[in-house]
Order: C-alpha cells, then sequence, then structure tokens
C-alpha cells in the first residue's frame, strides 16, 4: 500500500474506519465498573473515561492511593504472617491429634498393619470425610496425609517469608552502609531524605500487582507486575553475607531457567569461576517441567561457600522471571544471564576494572537513588563480544556500536551486557506482556530516554548457545517478528514518527491468529498491563469487532498512568471507532484526548473533521477548534510525499526497495544465464544434437505418472494424490506433504547425475501449491531446494528457490545454477521443513540450460509434461529461449 494509505488507515475515507455493519450498535461509553476490580495500578476505575485525564483528579488519586496504601501495608503483612501462623499451628495440632487418637493414623504413616480403635476426637474443620465411628482405614489415611501435606506447605511457607525477610533486611543493611560510607560531605539529614526518596522497603504477600511491591521494592522499583509469590526460595550460608563493607562493586547475576535442566550446571560453572569473587547468583526457575529445580538445587552443596539464592515460580516468561530474579537483587550493578549460555572468565573483572577507573576519575560507585545521571559518572552499561557456539560458531562485537537512533531501529546488545542498577531502577524492570519475546529491544529502548554511557570491553565476554534445531518458540517469533516488533514500537512514541506508528497500528491489526493467542495467554497472566488490551483492540478493529475494541481501548485507558504518552494511541483510535458507529460527540471527546498528548496531521484532520460533524451541538465542548484547511488534506500526490519525506516514510521505502532488489537479483541472475547460453549458438551447433522430445528433463518421473518410482522419502515421507491440474482440466497425480506442527518435517528427493564436462548453466524448476502453511516470508522451509556435488569432489549444500507460505495455488519457482566449475551431480528435494501445513508439488524439471532454451518455439515456455515439453507462455509474461520472465520486473532491471 501507498504510505499515505498506511499512515491514515483507509485513502478513500481520509482515516476513518469502514462503518458498522448495524447503524444502531450500542457502545459503552462510561466504564461503571472496573472489570479486573478497583486495585493495582490503574487509574480511573468506575468513573467516565475521559475523567481520568484530568490533572487534579491524577492528584487527588494518587493521594489516596499514597494515604491507602500506608494503612494497608502492615496490616498486610501482619496478616499474612498471622494466617500463616494460625495455619501451621492448627495443622500441626489436628494432625498429631490424629496421629494420637488411633492406630489407624499410625498406620497411615508409618506403614503399620494393626487394626484401629475407636477415635473419640471432635472432628476437625479440615474433616471432609465421614465422622462416623465406622469410618474406614482408606479415608483416614487419605485424610491424615491431607493434613501431613497442609502442615509441609506451611512450614514451607514459613521459610520463604523467612528467607525473603532476610533478603529485605540485607539489602537494607546494604543500603545504609553505602549512605554511611557516602563521604563526609554528606550530612545524615541527606541520607534520611535519600532513603525516603528510594520508598519503604516493604514485603508483598498478594498475588499479581504492579504496586512496585515485593522484596527489595524501594531500592529496584518495577512498573510491572509478576505472576505473584515465589513457591519456595532456597539460599546457599554464603547468600545473606555482608557485602557493603567492601567498595569494590558488586555483580548481581539473574539467570531465569525454563526447561533447561540439562545446561544449568555448565552455566553455573561459568559464573563460578569467575576470576573476581564479588557477586551473587540469583536463578529463577519459572516454572519448568523438565529437571531444572531439582538441578539447580543439587548445586546448593556443591557451590556453598558461594552467594546462591534459587526461586521457584510460576511461569510467566523470561521477562516475569527476570523481574522476579531482581528483587533479590544486592548489587549496584545487574547482569541477565539465560540457563543455557556462558559468561567468560574474566567478564566481571574487566568490568570491575572500568567502574573503578571511573570512579578514580571522580564518578560514584554508589547506587544513585534520585536525580541526576543515570550512572556512576562515566559508565551506565558495559558490553563485550558475544562468541555463538554449538550450532554455530562465529563472533559478534557490535560494529555498529550503541546510539539512540541506531538502538530505535533495531536492538544492538546481546542478553548477557552488565548495567548499572541505577539504570534498572528507572527503567522499571522488563515488560512481560509483549507476545513472542523481544523483551531485551523494549528494555533498551526504555533505557536509551536516560542517555546512558557505554563502555566496551574488547574481548569475549558471553558465550550464546545455539541448539541444534529450532525450538517452537523461535520459530514463531522469526515468523512473527514484524507483528512484534511493531507491538514494542507502539510503546515508545516518543522515539519514533506518527507515520511510522499508524503502520505499525495497520501491522498489529493483521496480527496472526497464533500472535493473538500468545498476545491473549500474556493478558490472563499480567491482566494489569494496558498495552496488551489496546493491541487486541486493534485486532478487533479489523474484524469490525467495534464494541469489543472499544472495551478493550477503555480498560487500556483506565490501566494507564497520566504520564504515560502512548495514551493518544488509544483516544486516537477510540475517536475512530466512535465515529465509525455514529457516535460524533463521544468521538470528539475521544479525539481531544489524543490531541492533548500528540499533533501530526491524521489527528488534526481528523478532530477537524469529526467537529464538523457537530458543529452547534451545544453537548460539545471542543476547546481547540481546527479552523485552518491545509491544502494538502485534499492533495493525494503532496500527502504521499510529505509522508515520504519523514524518516518512517524512508525506512518504508527502503524496505520496499530491498523487496524487489531481491526480484531484480533473481530476474538478472536468469537473464545472464541465457545470455551465456545464447552467445554460443546452442541450437545452431551440429556437433551437439540436442535429445530427442521427451528427453530434455534429466529427472525421473518429474509428473508422478509412475507412481513413487526414483522419489526417496525426505523426512516423514509424501504420499501420491490425484489434485487439479494446473491447467484446471482435471485431476492429476501429484506429491503431498502435510505436517501438523513445525518441528516436523516431510517431503521427497532425488540423486540426478548431471556430470559435466565442463561448467554451464543448468535449470531446476518446480511447481507447487499450498494450503496454511506457516510462516510469513519466503524462506528454504518450504522451497526447491538442491544440494551440489562438483567434479573435483567439492560440494555445495542449500541451494534453494522457495515458495510463499500461507495458501495459494499452483506456483513456479525456478532458476539456473550457474557455477564456475563442472557440475557431477545434484539431490533435488521438495520439502515442507521446520513449517506446518499442507503442500503439493509436480512437474519437476532439470534439464541443460541449452536444451531447454532450444527445446521450444516462439512465445513458448519450456515445461516437460506427459503431454510434450513445451507450454504457451503465461497471460502477462515473456518468454525467451524457454524462460519466462515478468515484464514489471523485467522493466526495472531494463
Amino acid at each position: 500500500k501507498m504510505l499515505r494509505e498506511s499512515a491514515s488507515g483507509n485513502a478513500n475515507n481520509n482515516g476513518s474506519l469502514p462503518r458498522s455493519r448495524s447503524a444502531h450498535l450500542k457502545s459503552l461509553h462510561h466504564v461503571e465498573t472496573h472489570p479486573l476490580g478497583g486495585g493495582g495500578g490503574g487509574v480511573g476505575s468506575g468513573l467516565p473515561l475521559h475523567a481520568t485525564s484530568g490533572e487534579k483528579y491524577q492528584k487527588e488519586l494518587k493521594r489516596k492511593k499514597s494515604k491507602a496504601k500506608r494503612t494497608t501495608n502492615g496490616w498486610k503483612a501482619m496478616s499474612a504472617t498471622l494466617f500463616v501462623f494460625v495455619h501451621v499451628c492448627s495443622s500441626a495440632y489436628y494432625y498429631n491429634k490424629m496421629k494420637s487418637g488411633g492406630s489407624d493414623n499410625v498406620d497411615a504413616l508409618d506403614g503399620n498393619d494393626g487394626k484401629s480403635e475407636t477415635n473419640q476426637q471432635t472432628p476437625s474443620r479440615y474433616d471432609l470425610l465421614s465422622s462416623e465411628e465406622d469410618e474406614d482405614e482408606q479415608d483416614r489415611s487419605l485424610l491424615t496425609t491431607k493434613l501431613r501435606l497442609e502442615l509441609d506447605e506451611a512450614k514451607r511457607q514459613m521459610l520463604t517469608m523467612k528467607e525473603e525477610s532476610q533478603v529485605m533486611q540485607m539489602q537494607l543493611r546494604d543500603f545504609q552502609a553505602k549512605g554511611m560510607s557516602g563521604g563526609s560531605s554528606s550530612s545524615s539529614s541527606n541520607k534520611k531524605n535519600n532513603l525516603q526518596q528510594s520508598g519503604n522497603v516493604e514485603t508483598h504477600y498478594g498475588g499479581s500487582s504492579n504496586n512496585n511491591g515485593g522484596i527489595g521494592g524501594g531500592l529496584l522499583v518495577w512498573n510491572y507486575e509478576t505472576t505473584g509469590q515465589p513457591i519456595e526460595i532456597k539460599s546457599t550460608p554464603s547468600a545473606n553475607r555482608d557485602v557493603a563493607l567492601d567498595s569494590r562493586p558488586f555483580f548481581s547475576i539473574v539467570m531465569a531457567a525454563y526447561n533447561q535442566g540439562a545446561y544449568i550446571d555448565e552455566t553455573v560453572k561459568s559464573v563460578a569461576a569467575q576470576s573476581y569473587e564479588r557477586w551473587e547468583l540469583i536463578i529463577v526457575n519459572d516454572g519448568s517441567s523438565d529437571d531444572s529445580w531439582a538441578k539447580a538445587s543439587n548445586l546448593m552443596d556443591k557451590y556453598g561457600k558461594r552467594r546462591i539464592r534459587l526461586v521457584n515460580k510460576r511461569n510467566g516468561g523470561l521477562a516475569d522471571a527476570r523481574n522476579v530474579g531482581m528483587r533479590y537483587a544486592r548489587g549496584d550493578w545487574l547482569c541477565m544471564l539465560d540457563s543455557d549460555d556462558l559468561l567468560a572468565r574474566d567478564y566481571l573483572s574487566r568490568a570491575a576494572e572500568l567502574v573503578e577507573e571511573e570512579h578514580g576519575n571522580g564518578g560514584d560507585i554508589a547506587t544513585t537513588i534520585s536525580g541526576g545521571h543515570t550512572g556512576t559518572g562515566g559508565v551506565d552499561i558495559i558490553p563485550g563480544c558475544m562468541r555463538n557456539f554449538d550450532a554455530v560458531s562465529s563472533d559478534w562485537c557490535f560494529p555498529e556500536g550503541f546510539s539512540i537512533v541506531g538502538v530505535s531501529h533495531w536492538n544492538k546488545f546481546h542478553a548477557s551486557v552488565l548495567m548499572k542498577a541505577d539504570l534498572m531502577r528507572k527503567v522499571g524492570g522488563y515488560d512481560p506482556g509483549i507476545p513472542w519475546g523481544l523483551e531485551d529491544w523494549n528494555f533498551w529502548l526504555n533505557a536509551a530516554k536516560f542517555n546512558p554511557i557505554v563502555r566496551f570491553v574488547p574481548e569475549i565476554t558471553f558465550y550464546y548457545r545455539h541448539h541444534k534445531g529450532t525450538s517452537m518458540r523461535k520459530k514463531m517469533f522469526a515468523a512473527y517478528l514484524e507483528q512484534t516488533k511493531a507491538m514494542v514500537r507502539t510503546n515508545h512514541v516518543e522515539l519514533y514518527e506518527p507515520v511510522q506508528l499508524l503502520h505499525d497500528h495497520e501491522t498489529i491489526e493483521n496480527m496472526h491468529e497464533d500472535t493473538l493467542k500468545a498476545l491473549e495467554k500474556k493478558m490472563q497472566q499480567f491482566p494489569l498491563q494496558p498495552m496488551p488490551y489496546f493491541w487486541r483492540a486493534l485486532r478487533r478493529t479489523k474484524k469490525m469487532e467495534y464494541e469489543e475494541a472499544i472495551d478493550d481501548l477503555k480498560i487500556a485507558l483506565n490501566l494507564t498512568t497520566s504520564e504515560k504518552r502512548y495514551k493518544w494511541q488509544m483516544y486516537y483510535r477510540l475517536a475512530l471507532l466512535h465515529e465509525a458507529l455514529e457516535e460524533y460527540p463521544e468521538a470528539v471527546k475521544a479525539i481531544n484526548g489524543a490531541f492533548r498528548d500528540a499533533y501530526f496531521n491524521e489527528i488534526l484532520l481528523v478532530k477537524h473533521r469529526l467537529e464538523q460533524k457537530v458543529l452547534g451541538d451545544p453537548k460539545v465542548v471542543s476547546a481547540h477548534l481546527v479552523e485552518a484547511t491545509p491544502t494538502y488534506w485534499k492533495s493525494e500526490k503532496e500527502m504521499h510525499d510529505i509522508n515520504e519525506g519523514t524518516l518512517a516514510g524512508k525506512l518504508l521505502k527502503s524496505e520496499q526497495s530491498h523487496e524487489l532488489s531481491s526480484l531484480v537479483a533473481e530476474q538478472m541472475q536468469r537473464m545472464n544465464a541465457l545470455l551465456q547460453i545464447a552467445t554460443t549458438n546452442p541450437c545452431g551447433d551440429p556437433s551437439e544434437p540436442l535429445p530427442n522430445k521427451g528427453e530434455f528433463n534429466l529427472a525421473k518421473n518429474g509428473n508422478f505418472n509412475a507412481q513413487k518410482d526414483y522419489w526417496n522419502p525426505f523426512g516423514s515421507g509424501y504420499n501420491l494424490v490425484q489434485s487439479l491440474s494446473r491447467s484446471g482440466s482435471g485431476p492429476q497425480p501429484c506429491a503431498h506433504v502435510e505436517n501438523d506442527n513445525d518441528d516436523a518435517s516431510s517431503g521427497f528427493t532425488q540423486l540426478i547425475e548431471i556430470n559435466q564436462i565442463k561448467s554451464e548453466p543448468l535449470l531446476v524448476k518446480m511447481w507447487s501449491k499450498s494450503k496454511d502453511v506457516s510462516g510469513t516470508t519466503k524462506d528454504a522451509g518450504y522451497s526447491l531446494y538442491v544440494d551440489i556435488w562438483y567434479s573435483d569432489g567439492s560440494n555445495d549444500w542449500g541451494f534453494n528457490v522457495p515458495f510463499n507460505p500461507g495458501t495459494h495455488g499452483w506456483e513456479r519457482a525456478a532458476a539456473f545454477i550457474t557455477k564456475d566449475k563442472p557440475i557431477k551431480s545434484i539431490q533435488v528435494y521438495g520439502m515442507l521443513r521446520g513449517k506446518e501445513g499442507e503442500a503439493w508439488f509436480d512437474d519437476i524439471t532439470v534439464s541443460r540450460g541449452k536444451d531447454a532454451a532450444c527445446a521450444c518455439g516462439e512465445r513458448q515456455m519450456f515445461e516437460p509434461t506427459e503431454n510434450g515439453d513445451c507450454e504457451q507462455c503465461l497471460a502477462g509474461m515473456r518468454c525467451f529461449l524457454g524462460d519466462l520472465f515478468d515484464p514489471s520486473v523485467q522493466s526495472v532491471v531494463l
């Protein structure tokens, strides 16, 4: 589409949405009751939508929340402690009563076979079974087992609370020690003010919340809710040792683990082997279903003298696991480490040298609490070179460097980069609501707003493991990358032009069903994150589910704090929805909400259009009527030129040119091959007679007319089926493959002898159609694939011509293989590898370029079938020397 169309939403109605099928759909103008309850950081619950944007209202709401928080936080902690204490005591009491009340209870626990006497005890409130005296032994065994499990659970909760209390005390003591050592110039009153500015250190015992609660809540402040209280916490004896007595930097390494039990030992070993000793390791098991927790627990004895803490929690994703782990961090510096990657032995040592060097130049090693620069006076982020290993071997040293413009285009850092704890505090953690990942890029975009200073370590500091094969999540991430990138950009409106963001809205509107499912799962896990509701509203708008989209936008607005600048996107889309439902007063209110936070052409145009519809309506009050009517509003060409002149427009044009350039390169390669053939006068040399008709194709049984002869299965193999022919004249035999998941592979293959004496072009061609093949772009997973062996014994793997994913009719993939040395043989594949869906293949051709060029007449293309070697050129295409060309691309080449 034209860039202007992408930015405006619809070229024909100036940014408006299509009308709903019913003009009388009723929309909700006010959110009377917050669907998620009244707490948890949302604003404006139970109030009219636009009341949330008033500054006076926001201040009053914050004052009330602050007062309520001070009142309730103490009671929460006290109530939780009292509840667990009573639970332990009552469980122990009834457990012992049951154990002493009859021999049958002893049997249930100790395995004895004696018969029980009559139990005269009074039934407890835990007794869910019959209270009759003749209650059988099996029911009593179930009851005592239940009580034992409840007692164990209560004891575990007490131990977890004790562990968290110790961490909280250590963090507070570290903080106070840093304040005491901050220099003689700091007065006690200043230290007290700094401590107050850092917030109260409190323990949060409830479920999901975004109230910045949790261990160390005042020292590392989080903007994101988590999946709730950890299930279990373990620590080595050294984990709670003092760390603030030494002025050297202290590093906290947070390792998130999910089903990586096979690699945890090696990863922890790389941390324990550090040449610098002032570090702690926090391992967060993110609800693994394998032995990750058991493997991590076994390491406690092995590394008992190291500062290691284990946290076991419900599954919430990588971002959530990191956020939970950082709540227990005590370091001045933080480093994220995935549980299958490795740290280089001297990374922390080199980083400490940089920090101390800056400290010697006047920087401050201690964590800055408020105001001023984010870091040490000279460094906030310390990356180093990355080495890829296992399935891939290469080194990466950030050749582009770091800049705000650069990071806004794409992520510049790998996961394991040391950062100042103060920078993390200001950013507020990792966003857990983004489907398919990109939490690292989203984090660095947030960090870029604080203008961090980066110092680089010019050596390998991190080893990134590439697994053989590809996980489902990585495949989904690759397939839906552009949709996820669009979501991330909408989080950062201050870094991107409106033209880019409106184009991203369109991308999100068209999100795949897999992305929608992943998004809704995130919404269930983290219901207080506003942007997932916004993203789903865009999808619902595309499906013309206008009322549901309005509901999502209102929830998003109620969950968004007043300082978030991305709110204009929600108001803007809300205005278009109300306009589509012909609810113009509500639409004007919404567009005015957008206008308060942002100004650009589309907002001004919609505002002007809506005001004209309600002009004179006494119920509508618009503070800023749009009186100007720019001439470019009526000039499509002028609007197109304006949008193309923006940075976003130039980048989009560059992407479109890149896509076209790949087509041009493919056409050029084929044209050069045909030119090479034509210059040798191939059809007029009597010393090299052409093969007989029907013998041009070196691929045996290329039309699958001889059952499965010559074609061997690849992966799960293939089936022969009857399918409608390319001409539509009737059914024909073809190969059919089907994968029910993205880890499957299927197809067929044939080894073909070529035996070239000298190098010359070789034509390979295949036809295919598909149904619901996963992925969004062409790749080798669904392709005509060729491995090549040369006469000198060398080889060349992976030549491929891909097909389009999704669902399509018969599609042609063809290419000339032109190499600088003779080809001995090739292995040809028709494959569906690493993709879900169905595909049909037919009419496979391998031929010398010379034979293909001379086999057919003018306006014919070389297509060997059971009916002959040549077919008429396709409509709208050009045929030359038996090959087929797209004239629209050819004109660009010429």
